[in-house]
């Protein structure tokens, strides 16, 4: 739209028309392209900040929600090395800036955001928002996205915990009655409440772990006894799952079958495994 030299100028009205629709086109355009090259480059910084970006790539962990259990979770899971991603509706800037965490800022009961999250190729989800009703929702949701995702769901209302199930929740967890059990457990027996919140700490020697029995385990056919002497020091077996329920503080005669799941308590120092 410069002047120019006015060496080469348009003579006829169809012309002038012309000369002004391309003088008009490219400024626009001008415009347009600039705007989009420096909304990539806002957006990319933007992205790890403020959680805008897509996630890539197989997610180990995706916590939906924000608060104290979900932090508390993270803890446990971000020292083993996996990738985590955290959706949540409000910004968490602090989120972005840990190791292998990936932050989206979205609604868990929102196709777009779950798919933003990349739940289509995730490990497991871990729903702990506060309202029931969201998280219902969610393994709904999360369940028809991806139906062989393991969803483990934060349920506060003990009336709740059928629907989740029904809705397609593969674990359950009601702090609220874990939290009274240990209140109870702190007044009437502070030693046995101080085992167990040392036991079940990433922060501790020793961990909670388990062991699925299959077809080709060289456990089968043995008695506890045996298994005891082996894991003499390194680990404890505390209860068997079986198909006829669970099995708590085995006895030495119990005769480990295909199917069963070991619950132990390791020392995580020296424990290599059950087999």
């Amino acid at each position: 739209t410069t002047v120019g030299y006015g060496d080469i100028t348009p003579v006829s009205f169809n012309g002038k028309v012309l000369s002004i629709f391309v003088m008009v086109l490219g400024v626009a355009t001008i415009g347009f392209v600039a705007s989009e090259i420096l909304s990539t480059i806002v957006s990319s910084n933007l992205g790890a900040i403020l959680g805008v970006n897509k996630v890539r790539g197989r997610v180990d962990f995706l916590i939906c929600g924000w608060n104290e259990v979900s932090n508390a979770t993270l803890n446990e899971l971000k020292n083993q090395n996996n990738k985590i991603v955290i959706l949540d509706e409000e910004r968490r800037e602090e989120l972005t800036k840990l190791d292998n965490v990936s932050f989206i800022k979205g609604s868990p009961v929102e196709k777009v955001s779950l798919m933003d999250a990349n739940v289509c190729d995730t490990g497991t989800v871990i729903l702990t928002m506060d309202n029931d009703s969201e998280v219902v929702l969610a393994i709904h949701i999360i369940r028809e996205l991806n139906p062989y995702v393991n969803i483990v769901a934060k349920i506060n209302n003990p009336n709740h915990i059928e629907l989740a199930k029904k809705s397609g929740a593969d674990h359950i967890v009601g702090p609220g009655a874990i939290a009274g059990k240990l209140l109870w457990e702190n007044h009437k027996q502070p030693s046995v409440a101080e085992w167990i919140v040392n036991n079940i700490s990433s922060d501790t020697e020793y961990e909670f772990y388990e062991h699925d029995v299959k077809g080709k385990s060289k456990l089968i056919g043995k008695k506890i006894k045996d298994i005891k002497k082996k894991l003499s020091g390194k680990a404890r077996i505390i209860g068997v799952d079986t198909s006829m329920g669970l099995e708590k503080i085995p006895k030495d005669e119990y005769i480990i079958s295909e199917g069963n799941i070991l619950l132990c308590i390791v020392n995580k120092s020296n424990f290599g495994g059950l087999e």
